[in-house]
């Protein structure tokens, strides 16, 4: 697990990113949330507006920055969560902290609706960076 996010982005044969890919950086604005937390509905409404907040405001700054346009054609989308340790990680456990970023990405408008006919998912991967990073690539 001593990933740099470099070695993430460029590696091919790991994240196959295309020429195309965007790439969003995004601070951590929470815990991430598990399937295996049991927390109260509080902790989670106010987790997921959080992490849903900073992926809208993310997408937007990102948006600003180049000349974007909606996704109308689906888009594969991939996370690199940052850590700090090298315990096995089930990476499917952290759907509860994508689904609000995606939902944040939706708010912002990249793509018309976060259905199947316009987002994939991957699951995420673990590296040892300081931001999460949002990888979307065009089919």
């Amino acid at each position: 697990m001593d990933f740099t996010v470099e070695n993430l982005l460029v590696n091919a044969g790991q994240l196959g990113l295309k020429e195309n890919g965007i790439v969003i950086p995004l601070e951590q604005p929470a815990p991430y949330m598990t399937m295996n937390q049991r927390k109260h509905w509080t902790w989670n409404a106010k987790t997921k507006r959080a992490w849903r907040d900073a992926a809208f405001y993310a997408a937007c700054a990102w948006r600003m920055d180049f000349d974007a346009r909606r996704l109308n054609h689906k888009a594969v989308i991939r996370f690199i969560f940052p850590v700090t340790s090298n315990r096995r990680r089930d990476p499917h456990n952290y759907y509860p902290t994508i689904k609000p970023i995606i939902d944040g990405l939706t708010d912002a408008n990249f793509w018309p609706d976060d259905t199947p006919q316009y987002v994939e998912t991957r699951e995420p991967v673990f590296g040892k960076c300081k931001l999460v990073y949002i990888i979307i690539e065009e089919q």
